[in-house]
């Protein structure tokens, strides 16, 4: 899924949160492109920072592509 939506939108920036994570499978999410990669049960502050930083980051990204810093 993480392909699809890197294919969708390259500068939207993904948290992937999940139940059955691995290492192996973190690293490759992390190549692939996630932003970051929490494993359930996931600490609300780390979630919260995670999702702010890749908002943050999505949103740079969009302004530079419009020739503007936001």
């Amino acid at each position: 899924m993480l392909r699809e939506i890197r294919r969708f939108d390259p500068d939207l920036q993904v948290v992937v949160l999940t139940g059955h994570g691995t290492v192996a499978s973190g690293i490759e999410g992390m190549q692939i492109g996630a932003a970051d990669f929490l494993q359930k049960p996931a600490d609300f502050d780390v979630l919260c920072m995670a999702v702010q930083a890749a908002a943050e980051t999505t949103r740079t990204r969009r302004g530079v592509r419009r020739g503007g810093t936001s």
